[in-house]
Protein backbone atom coordinates (compact mmCIF):
# COMPACT_ATOMS: atom_id res chain seq x y z
CA UNK A 1 0.00 0.00 0.00
CA UNK A 2 2.96 2.40 0.62
CA UNK A 3 4.27 1.99 -2.70
CA UNK A 4 0.56 2.98 -4.48
CA UNK A 5 0.99 6.19 -2.15
CA UNK A 6 4.62 6.09 -3.53
CA UNK A 7 3.79 5.98 -7.43
CA UNK A 8 0.61 7.78 -7.36
CA UNK A 9 2.50 10.79 -5.14
CA UNK A 10 5.27 10.97 -7.66
CA UNK A 11 3.11 10.52 -11.18
CA UNK A 12 0.76 13.66 -9.01
CA UNK A 13 4.03 15.63 -7.98
CA UNK A 14 5.20 15.39 -11.69
CA UNK A 15 1.83 16.46 -12.99
CA UNK A 16 1.76 19.72 -10.75
CA UNK A 17 5.56 20.15 -12.27
CA UNK A 18 4.78 19.91 -15.78
CA UNK A 19 1.55 22.27 -15.03
CA UNK A 20 4.09 24.86 -13.76
CA UNK A 21 6.82 24.41 -16.35
CA UNK A 22 3.75 24.86 -19.63
CA UNK A 23 2.80 28.69 -18.11
CA UNK A 24 6.00 29.53 -17.25
CA UNK A 25 7.25 28.62 -20.90
CA UNK A 26 3.72 30.40 -22.13
CA UNK A 27 5.21 33.48 -20.51
CA UNK A 28 8.79 33.32 -21.82
CA UNK A 29 7.65 33.32 -24.75
CA UNK A 30 6.32 36.44 -24.47
CA UNK A 31 8.69 38.10 -22.60
CA UNK A 32 11.37 36.94 -25.61
CA UNK A 33 9.10 38.19 -28.39
CA UNK A 34 9.33 41.69 -26.70
CA UNK A 35 13.45 41.19 -25.99
CA UNK A 36 13.57 40.07 -29.69
CA UNK A 37 11.58 43.59 -30.30
CA UNK A 38 8.83 41.85 -32.14
CA UNK A 39 6.32 43.57 -29.94
CA UNK A 40 3.27 42.53 -32.31
CA UNK A 41 3.97 39.18 -31.32
CA UNK A 42 4.51 40.04 -27.92
CA UNK A 43 1.03 41.53 -27.69
CA UNK A 44 -0.64 38.91 -29.19
CA UNK A 45 1.11 36.32 -26.64
CA UNK A 46 0.99 38.17 -23.71
CA UNK A 47 -2.71 38.82 -24.39
CA UNK A 48 -3.53 34.66 -24.55
CA UNK A 49 -0.91 34.10 -21.02
CA UNK A 50 -2.67 37.17 -19.23
CA UNK A 51 -6.45 36.13 -20.14
CA UNK A 52 -5.37 33.19 -18.45
CA UNK A 53 -4.07 34.40 -15.45
CA UNK A 54 -6.02 37.27 -14.47
CA UNK A 55 -6.35 36.04 -10.89
CA UNK A 56 -4.37 32.96 -9.29
CA UNK A 57 -0.44 32.75 -8.75
CA UNK A 58 0.88 34.50 -11.64
CA UNK A 59 -1.70 37.13 -12.23
CA UNK A 60 0.95 40.13 -10.93
CA UNK A 61 3.84 38.87 -13.31
CA UNK A 62 1.28 38.75 -16.21
CA UNK A 63 -0.37 41.94 -16.02
CA UNK A 64 2.89 43.38 -15.43
CA UNK A 65 4.18 42.21 -18.94
CA UNK A 66 0.96 43.49 -19.96
CA UNK A 67 1.13 46.50 -19.19
CA UNK A 68 4.97 47.54 -20.24
CA UNK A 69 3.90 46.12 -23.76
CA UNK A 70 1.60 47.78 -24.04
CA UNK A 71 3.23 50.64 -22.88
CA UNK A 72 6.13 50.01 -25.55
CA UNK A 73 3.20 50.03 -27.86
CA UNK A 74 1.96 53.52 -26.95
CA UNK A 75 -1.12 52.18 -25.42
CA UNK A 76 -1.31 54.04 -22.59
CA UNK A 77 -4.86 53.35 -21.34
CA UNK A 78 -4.62 49.74 -21.72
CA UNK A 79 -1.01 49.96 -19.96
CA UNK A 80 -2.43 51.21 -17.03
CA UNK A 81 -5.39 48.94 -17.58
CA UNK A 82 -3.34 46.11 -16.87
CA UNK A 83 -1.51 47.94 -14.49
CA UNK A 84 -4.31 48.26 -12.45
CA UNK A 85 -5.68 44.59 -12.23
CA UNK A 86 -1.55 43.92 -11.19
CA UNK A 87 -2.33 46.29 -8.40
CA UNK A 88 -5.31 44.68 -7.23
CA UNK A 89 -3.43 41.48 -7.57
CA UNK A 90 -0.32 42.98 -5.29
CA UNK A 91 -3.41 44.18 -2.40
CA UNK A 92 -4.84 40.87 -2.68
CA UNK A 93 -1.96 38.98 -2.00
CA UNK A 94 -0.73 41.63 0.96
CA UNK A 95 -3.98 39.97 2.74
CA UNK A 96 -2.75 36.77 2.28
CA UNK A 97 -0.99 35.23 4.79
CA UNK A 98 2.86 34.81 3.43
CA UNK A 99 3.10 30.74 3.44
CA UNK A 100 -0.48 29.03 2.48
CA UNK A 101 -0.39 25.49 3.77
CA UNK A 102 -1.81 24.66 0.21
CA UNK A 103 0.87 26.04 -2.05
CA UNK A 104 3.78 25.56 0.04
CA UNK A 105 2.58 21.52 0.00
CA UNK A 106 2.50 21.61 -4.12
CA UNK A 107 5.44 24.14 -3.94
CA UNK A 108 7.93 21.48 -1.65
CA UNK A 109 6.80 18.20 -3.67
CA UNK A 110 6.97 19.80 -7.17
CA UNK A 111 9.44 22.86 -7.29
CA UNK A 112 8.88 26.87 -6.62
CA UNK A 113 7.13 27.86 -9.25
CA UNK A 114 3.95 26.36 -7.54
CA UNK A 115 4.25 29.47 -5.46
CA UNK A 116 1.84 32.68 -6.14
CA UNK A 117 3.86 35.51 -7.83
CA UNK A 118 4.08 38.44 -5.28
CA UNK A 119 6.26 40.19 -6.72
CA UNK A 120 9.09 42.17 -5.77
CA UNK A 121 9.18 45.85 -4.17
CA UNK A 122 11.25 47.27 -7.57
CA UNK A 123 7.73 45.60 -9.17
CA UNK A 124 5.75 47.90 -7.63
CA UNK A 125 7.61 50.90 -7.27
CA UNK A 126 7.81 50.76 -11.37
CA UNK A 127 4.47 49.91 -11.83
CA UNK A 128 3.12 53.12 -10.39
CA UNK A 129 5.94 54.53 -11.92
CA UNK A 130 4.88 53.39 -14.89
CA UNK A 131 0.96 54.78 -14.20
CA UNK A 132 1.99 57.99 -13.62
CA UNK A 133 4.32 58.55 -17.06
CA UNK A 134 1.22 56.71 -19.21
CA UNK A 135 -1.04 59.59 -17.39
CA UNK A 136 1.59 62.16 -18.55
CA UNK A 137 1.62 60.75 -21.71
CA UNK A 138 -2.76 61.09 -21.89
CA UNK A 139 -1.95 64.49 -21.46
CA UNK A 140 -3.88 63.74 -17.54
CA UNK A 141 -0.84 65.04 -15.68
CA UNK A 142 -2.61 65.85 -12.64
CA UNK A 143 -4.11 61.97 -12.32
CA UNK A 144 0.14 61.02 -12.03
CA UNK A 145 0.32 62.87 -8.55
CA UNK A 146 -1.70 60.08 -7.18
CA UNK A 147 0.92 57.52 -8.82
CA UNK A 148 3.92 59.12 -7.68
CA UNK A 149 2.62 59.39 -3.98
CA UNK A 150 1.75 55.46 -4.21
CA UNK A 151 5.81 55.34 -5.50
CA UNK A 152 7.14 56.97 -2.74
CA UNK A 153 4.82 55.13 -0.10
CA UNK A 154 6.11 51.33 -2.18
CA UNK A 155 9.76 52.84 -1.55
CA UNK A 156 8.91 53.48 2.31
CA UNK A 157 7.62 50.45 2.63
CA UNK A 158 10.00 48.09 1.09
CA UNK A 159 12.50 47.96 4.34
CA UNK A 160 10.07 47.05 6.69
CA UNK A 161 8.03 44.18 4.03
CA UNK A 162 11.28 42.77 3.67
CA UNK A 163 12.06 42.62 6.97
CA UNK A 164 9.23 40.94 7.39
CA UNK A 165 9.04 38.02 4.78
CA UNK A 166 12.85 36.79 5.94
CA UNK A 167 11.60 36.64 9.77
CA UNK A 168 8.63 34.09 8.57
CA UNK A 169 10.65 32.01 6.11
CA UNK A 170 13.35 32.14 8.81
CA UNK A 171 9.70 30.88 11.40
CA UNK A 172 8.60 28.38 8.69
CA UNK A 173 12.60 26.57 8.20
CA UNK A 174 12.16 26.23 12.20
CA UNK A 175 9.32 24.69 12.20
CA UNK A 176 10.45 22.61 9.32
CA UNK A 177 13.49 21.83 11.39
CA UNK A 178 11.55 20.56 14.21
CA UNK A 179 9.34 18.35 12.54
CA UNK A 180 11.93 16.73 10.84
CA UNK A 181 14.13 16.41 14.03
CA UNK A 182 11.18 14.31 15.67
CA UNK A 183 11.37 11.39 13.16
CA UNK A 184 13.86 8.71 14.09
CA UNK A 185 15.27 8.34 10.75
CA UNK A 186 14.52 9.72 6.93
CA UNK A 187 14.29 13.26 8.74
CA UNK A 188 15.77 16.46 7.48
CA UNK A 189 18.00 18.01 9.56
CA UNK A 190 17.31 22.17 8.01
CA UNK A 191 20.00 23.53 10.31
CA UNK A 192 22.93 21.84 9.29
CA UNK A 193 22.06 21.65 5.66
CA UNK A 194 21.67 25.80 5.93
CA UNK A 195 24.25 26.47 8.35
CA UNK A 196 26.59 24.06 6.32
CA UNK A 197 30.22 25.36 4.95
CA UNK A 198 29.84 24.04 1.27
CA UNK A 199 26.47 25.71 0.91
CA UNK A 200 27.65 28.38 2.12
CA UNK A 201 31.16 28.46 0.01
CA UNK A 202 28.71 27.63 -3.07
CA UNK A 203 26.43 30.56 -2.57
CA UNK A 204 29.44 33.07 -2.08
CA UNK A 205 31.74 32.01 -4.98
CA UNK A 206 28.07 31.56 -7.50
CA UNK A 207 26.74 34.84 -6.74
CA UNK A 208 29.60 36.83 -6.19
CA UNK A 209 29.19 38.96 -9.54
CA UNK A 210 26.10 40.99 -7.83
CA UNK A 211 28.60 42.69 -5.50
CA UNK A 212 29.97 44.26 -8.96
CA UNK A 213 26.70 46.39 -9.11
CA UNK A 214 26.55 49.47 -7.19
CA UNK A 215 23.69 49.75 -4.73
CA UNK A 216 21.82 52.56 -4.07
CA UNK A 217 19.71 52.87 -0.69
CA UNK A 218 17.92 49.95 0.32
CA UNK A 219 14.77 49.83 -2.11
CA UNK A 220 15.27 53.23 -3.66
CA UNK A 221 15.18 53.85 -7.67
CA UNK A 222 16.67 57.14 -8.65
CA UNK A 223 14.49 57.71 -11.48
CA UNK A 224 11.23 57.51 -9.55
CA UNK A 225 12.83 59.81 -7.42
CA UNK A 226 13.93 61.97 -10.61
CA UNK A 227 10.37 61.78 -12.05
CA UNK A 228 9.03 63.21 -8.94
CA UNK A 229 11.88 66.10 -8.08
CA UNK A 230 10.32 67.24 -12.06
CA UNK A 231 6.84 66.23 -11.76
CA UNK A 232 6.49 68.37 -8.49
CA UNK A 233 9.12 71.27 -10.19
CA UNK A 234 7.14 71.55 -13.09
CA UNK A 235 3.31 70.42 -11.96
CA UNK A 236 3.84 72.14 -8.85
CA UNK A 237 0.21 73.54 -7.14
CA UNK A 238 2.26 75.40 -4.15
CA UNK A 239 5.52 76.26 -2.46
CA UNK A 240 5.52 72.65 -0.52
CA UNK A 241 5.50 71.09 -4.14
CA UNK A 242 8.44 73.03 -4.91
CA UNK A 243 9.82 71.90 -1.53
CA UNK A 244 9.15 68.35 -2.65
CA UNK A 245 11.02 68.66 -6.01
CA UNK A 246 13.87 69.76 -4.32
CA UNK A 247 13.85 67.09 -1.40
CA UNK A 248 13.48 64.64 -4.17
CA UNK A 249 15.93 65.86 -6.99
CA UNK A 250 18.67 66.09 -3.47
CA UNK A 251 18.61 62.44 -3.22
CA UNK A 252 18.86 61.52 -6.43
CA UNK A 253 21.78 63.78 -6.50
CA UNK A 254 23.39 62.37 -3.31
CA UNK A 255 22.57 58.72 -5.34
CA UNK A 256 24.27 60.05 -9.08
CA UNK A 257 26.37 62.33 -8.20
CA UNK A 258 28.17 61.96 -11.88
CA UNK A 259 24.73 63.50 -13.46
CA UNK A 260 25.11 66.79 -14.00
CA UNK A 261 22.16 67.53 -15.29
CA UNK A 262 20.88 67.26 -11.22
CA UNK A 263 22.63 70.47 -10.38
CA UNK A 264 21.15 72.57 -12.85
CA UNK A 265 17.64 71.22 -12.28
CA UNK A 266 18.60 72.16 -8.26
CA UNK A 267 19.53 75.64 -9.46
CA UNK A 268 16.01 76.21 -11.07
CA UNK A 269 14.44 75.64 -8.26
CA UNK A 270 16.02 77.85 -6.56
CA UNK A 271 15.52 80.39 -9.15
CA UNK A 272 12.03 79.68 -8.92
CA UNK A 273 11.81 79.60 -5.15
CA UNK A 274 13.44 83.25 -5.37
CA UNK A 275 10.42 84.73 -7.87
CA UNK A 276 12.06 83.94 -11.02
CA UNK A 277 10.08 83.27 -14.30
CA UNK A 278 10.00 79.99 -15.76
CA UNK A 279 12.36 79.09 -18.27
CA UNK A 280 11.25 77.08 -21.81
CA UNK A 281 12.80 73.80 -20.85
CA UNK A 282 12.98 70.33 -23.00
CA UNK A 283 13.72 67.32 -20.95
CA UNK A 284 15.06 63.90 -22.95
CA UNK A 285 14.57 60.50 -21.24
CA UNK A 286 15.74 57.47 -22.17
CA UNK A 287 14.89 54.09 -21.72
CA UNK A 288 17.65 51.77 -22.86
CA UNK A 289 18.10 48.43 -22.88
CA UNK A 290 17.01 45.20 -21.21
CA UNK A 291 16.24 44.49 -17.20
CA UNK A 292 18.63 41.48 -15.96
CA UNK A 293 16.75 37.88 -17.22
CA UNK A 294 16.68 34.80 -15.17
CA UNK A 295 18.70 31.63 -15.67
CA UNK A 296 19.11 28.89 -13.21
CA UNK A 297 22.58 27.07 -12.01
CA UNK A 298 22.64 23.96 -10.14
CA UNK A 299 24.63 22.81 -7.52
CA UNK A 300 25.66 19.60 -5.91
CA UNK A 301 25.00 20.11 -2.12
CA UNK A 302 24.30 18.33 1.00
CA UNK A 303 21.73 17.38 3.03
CA UNK A 304 21.62 15.78 6.27
CA UNK A 305 19.38 13.38 7.55
CA UNK A 306 18.59 13.36 11.32
CA UNK A 307 20.54 9.91 11.41
CA UNK A 308 23.80 11.22 10.48
CA UNK A 309 23.27 10.33 7.15
CA UNK A 310 24.74 12.74 4.29
CA UNK A 311 23.02 12.85 0.79
CA UNK A 312 24.16 15.09 -1.78
CA UNK A 313 21.35 16.61 -4.08
CA UNK A 314 21.40 18.99 -6.85
CA UNK A 315 19.52 22.17 -6.06
CA UNK A 316 18.79 24.89 -8.70
CA UNK A 317 18.74 28.23 -7.87
CA UNK A 318 18.11 31.56 -9.92
CA UNK A 319 20.75 33.75 -11.25
CA UNK A 320 20.50 36.69 -12.73
CA UNK A 321 21.71 37.34 -16.41
CA UNK A 322 22.93 41.07 -17.74
CA UNK A 323 21.75 42.04 -21.25
CA UNK A 324 24.23 44.54 -22.69
CA UNK A 325 23.24 44.55 -26.27
CA UNK A 326 21.96 47.91 -26.31
CA UNK A 327 22.49 51.77 -27.09
CA UNK A 328 24.72 53.11 -24.61
CA UNK A 329 23.51 56.78 -24.72
CA UNK A 330 22.04 59.00 -27.32
CA UNK A 331 22.77 63.08 -28.66
CA UNK A 332 20.88 65.93 -28.16
CA UNK A 333 21.52 68.35 -31.15
CA UNK A 334 20.19 72.10 -30.81
CA UNK A 335 21.33 75.50 -32.82
CA UNK A 336 23.28 75.97 -28.92
CA UNK A 337 25.27 72.48 -29.62
CA UNK A 338 25.26 68.97 -28.62
CA UNK A 339 24.86 67.35 -25.78
CA UNK A 340 24.22 63.45 -24.58
CA UNK A 341 22.23 61.83 -21.86
CA UNK A 342 23.33 60.84 -18.46
CA UNK A 343 22.45 57.65 -16.51
CA UNK A 344 19.55 58.62 -13.88
CA UNK A 345 19.20 55.16 -12.43
CA UNK A 346 20.44 51.13 -13.45
CA UNK A 347 17.52 48.94 -12.80
CA UNK A 348 20.71 46.50 -13.13
CA UNK A 349 21.70 47.46 -9.58
CA UNK A 350 18.35 47.94 -8.26
CA UNK A 351 17.02 43.90 -9.17
CA UNK A 352 20.76 42.84 -7.95
CA UNK A 353 20.32 44.82 -4.72
CA UNK A 354 16.78 43.43 -4.10
CA UNK A 355 17.88 39.69 -5.34
CA UNK A 356 21.06 39.87 -3.37
CA UNK A 357 18.64 40.75 -0.08
CA UNK A 358 16.45 38.16 -1.28
CA UNK A 359 18.53 35.32 -1.24
CA UNK A 360 17.88 34.20 1.91
CA UNK A 361 14.69 33.59 1.38
CA UNK A 362 15.38 31.98 -2.06
CA UNK A 363 17.93 29.68 -0.20
CA UNK A 364 15.70 28.46 2.47
CA UNK A 365 12.99 27.88 0.01
CA UNK A 366 15.23 25.42 -2.21
CA UNK A 367 17.01 24.09 0.27
CA UNK A 368 13.15 22.58 2.40
CA UNK A 369 11.82 22.10 -1.54
CA UNK A 370 15.03 19.62 -2.28
CA UNK A 371 15.12 18.01 1.23
CA UNK A 372 11.35 17.44 0.98
CA UNK A 373 11.65 15.53 -1.98
CA UNK A 374 15.18 13.62 -0.65
CA UNK A 375 12.98 12.72 2.21
CA UNK A 376 10.43 11.50 0.27
CA UNK A 377 12.38 9.40 -2.10
CA UNK A 378 14.29 8.08 1.23
CA UNK A 379 10.77 6.66 2.57
CA UNK A 380 9.78 5.34 -0.54
CA UNK A 381 13.78 3.23 -0.76
CA UNK A 382 12.83 2.34 2.93
CA UNK A 383 9.54 0.75 2.66
CA UNK A 384 10.82 -1.33 -0.63
CA UNK A 385 14.05 -2.53 0.66
CA UNK A 386 12.82 -6.40 1.05
CA UNK A 387 12.15 -6.27 -2.36
CA UNK A 388 15.53 -5.27 -4.80
CA UNK A 389 13.29 -5.69 -8.26
CA UNK A 390 10.61 -3.36 -6.97
CA UNK A 391 13.23 -0.99 -4.83
CA UNK A 392 15.10 -0.29 -7.89
CA UNK A 393 12.12 0.63 -9.72
CA UNK A 394 11.07 3.34 -7.08
CA UNK A 395 14.38 4.30 -7.23
CA UNK A 396 14.24 4.77 -11.13
CA UNK A 397 10.83 6.60 -10.45
CA UNK A 398 12.22 8.88 -7.54
CA UNK A 399 15.48 9.79 -9.71
CA UNK A 400 13.32 10.54 -12.05
CA UNK A 401 11.17 12.61 -9.78
CA UNK A 402 13.67 14.79 -8.44
CA UNK A 403 14.97 15.63 -11.38
CA UNK A 404 12.13 16.73 -13.33
CA UNK A 405 11.18 19.01 -10.43
CA UNK A 406 14.30 20.54 -9.73
CA UNK A 407 13.53 23.59 -11.44
CA UNK A 408 14.45 27.40 -9.99
CA UNK A 409 11.55 29.97 -10.00
CA UNK A 410 12.54 32.35 -13.09
CA UNK A 411 9.63 34.28 -13.26
CA UNK A 412 10.58 37.90 -13.26
CA UNK A 413 9.39 41.49 -14.96
CA UNK A 414 11.66 40.87 -17.74
CA UNK A 415 10.62 44.53 -20.25
CA UNK A 416 11.97 46.52 -17.81
CA UNK A 417 14.66 48.87 -19.09
CA UNK A 418 18.17 48.10 -18.49
CA UNK A 419 18.92 51.75 -17.39
CA UNK A 420 17.53 55.21 -17.11
CA UNK A 421 19.20 58.58 -18.31
CA UNK A 422 18.08 62.36 -18.78
CA UNK A 423 19.06 65.34 -20.35
CA UNK A 424 17.95 68.44 -20.23
CA UNK A 425 18.20 71.32 -22.86
CA UNK A 426 16.77 75.53 -23.21
CA UNK A 427 13.76 74.97 -25.95
CA UNK A 428 15.10 76.10 -29.12
CA UNK A 429 13.21 79.18 -30.87
CA UNK A 430 12.36 76.53 -33.66
CA UNK A 431 11.13 74.22 -31.32
CA UNK A 432 13.16 71.48 -33.17
CA UNK A 433 15.47 68.98 -32.01
CA UNK A 434 17.72 66.59 -33.13
CA UNK A 435 18.15 63.14 -31.30
CA UNK A 436 21.65 61.17 -32.20
CA UNK A 437 20.52 57.47 -31.46
CA UNK A 438 23.27 55.57 -32.09
CA UNK A 439 25.43 54.13 -35.36
CA UNK A 440 24.97 57.75 -37.12
CA UNK A 441 20.85 57.44 -37.22
CA UNK A 442 19.52 60.70 -36.23
CA UNK A 443 15.73 61.56 -35.12
CA UNK A 444 14.43 65.33 -35.88
CA UNK A 445 11.55 65.82 -33.28
CA UNK A 446 9.00 68.81 -33.61
CA UNK A 447 8.44 70.18 -30.13
CA UNK A 448 4.96 70.32 -29.09
CA UNK A 449 4.28 74.07 -27.91
CA UNK A 450 4.36 73.50 -23.76
CA UNK A 451 6.72 75.54 -21.69
CA UNK A 452 7.55 72.32 -20.40
CA UNK A 453 8.42 69.33 -22.81
CA UNK A 454 9.47 65.81 -22.06
CA UNK A 455 10.65 63.82 -24.89
CA UNK A 456 10.87 60.34 -24.53
CA UNK A 457 13.22 57.23 -26.42
CA UNK A 458 12.82 54.08 -25.49
CA UNK A 459 15.76 51.51 -27.17
CA UNK A 460 15.13 47.86 -26.09
CA UNK A 461 17.77 46.73 -28.05
CA UNK A 462 20.63 47.20 -30.99
CA UNK A 463 19.46 46.52 -34.32
CA UNK A 464 15.83 47.77 -33.36
CA UNK A 465 14.82 51.70 -34.20
CA UNK A 466 14.53 53.02 -30.40
CA UNK A 467 10.59 54.89 -30.19
CA UNK A 468 10.17 58.39 -30.05
CA UNK A 469 7.16 60.08 -28.00
CA UNK A 470 6.59 63.30 -26.13
CA UNK A 471 4.59 65.04 -23.91
CA UNK A 472 3.77 68.77 -22.11
CA UNK A 473 4.66 68.28 -18.17
CA UNK A 474 3.14 72.49 -18.17
CA UNK A 475 1.64 74.51 -20.81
Amino acid sequence: MRICYTFWGVLLALTLSLCSGCSNLALRDAQSAYQQGDLATAQVKIDLYSEKNIEGRNAIIAQLEKGSIYRALEQYEQSNAAFEIANQQFEYWDMQPEFKIGDESAAMLTNLNMLPYRGYNYDRIMLYTYRALNYMQLGHVDKARVEMKRALNAQREAVSRNAKRLEKMQEQAEAKAQQERKKKSGGFNADKTLNSDKLKASMGAQFAELKKHQAYADYVNPFTEFLQGIYYMHASLDGSDLDQARLSLQRVRNMVPSNAYLGQDLDAILRLQAGSEREPITYVIYEAGLAPSRDDVRIDLPLFLVNDEVDYVAMAFPTLRMHNNYIATISISTPAGRIATQPIASMDSIIAQEFTNELPIIVTKTVLNSATKAAAAWAAKNATKKDDNVQFMVQLGTAIYQAATAEADLRTWATLPKEFQYARVATPADKTIKIGLGEGFFKEVKLDSGLINVVYVKSITLGHPPKVTQFVLRK
